[in-house]
């Protein structure tokens, strides 16, 4: 919605914001089966396929196009103000990573999160889970207060995404490596993680 950084802006005109970018390809492959997992038996998100998917639902391409969106914010707030974050590079160093939101935000630098190590929302925690594994986990997690334990149990109950097809990812390169160029000449970096 191209009006919310304009609407941010008029309300909230010093605010700073936190952009969390994941690698375009598996952001889209993620919410494709984030869809598959949520859909009922029967429905037509069961019986499409990645690729077919892409070709009725375009969004899961487009939102990969962070040069696009990010640019709107940019022209409206100070790059001091956006922090952007890439998704690969925080889940390898998540504890570097909360230090740099704690200090663009001002938060004391003591304070560790209590989710660190939680994956919220993983499309592979999804499928195929064990309905007794998660139902430990939840209660191991929520009710006894054991985070520690109640993180191997669903990291074991979790499945692995199927592998996409190599020429899938290919073409999605090449759609994504321009926008990705722009990006990376945007925040003046190189985001190596992509291999875009």
């Amino acid at each position: 919605m191209p009006q919310v950084p304009h609407l941010i802006k008029s309300r909230l005109p010093d605010v700073k914001m936190i952009v969390s970018l994941r690698n375009p390809i598996d952001r889209a492959y993620s919410h494709y089966w984030n869809l598959y997992a949520a859909a009922p038996e029967g429905d037509v998100n069961k019986r499409l396929s990645f690729e077919e998917k892409l070709e009725f639902t375009p969004r899961l391409i487009e939102e990969g196009f962070y040069d696009r969106k990010l640019s709107n914010y940019y022209t409206l707030f100070p790059k001091e103000n956006i922090l952007v974050v890439i998704f690969e590079e925080m889940m390898a160093d998540q504890a570097r990573h909360y230090r740099r939101i704690y200090e663009f935000l001002g938060i004391d630098l003591g304070v560790v999160p209590p989710l660190l190590d939680v994956r919220i929302n993983a499309a592979a925690s999804k499928l195929g889970r064990s309905k007794l594994l998660d139902l430990s986990y939840k209660a191991l997690y929520r009710l006894v207060r054991l985070p520690s334990l109640s993180r191997r149990i669903d990291n074991f109950n979790a499945k692995k995404l199927p592998e996409m097809s190599a020429a899938t990812r290919d073409n999605l390169r090449q759609k994504l490596a321009p926008s990705a160029a722009n990006l990376e000449r945007m925040l003046d970096r190189n985001i190596n993680e992509w291999s875009l």
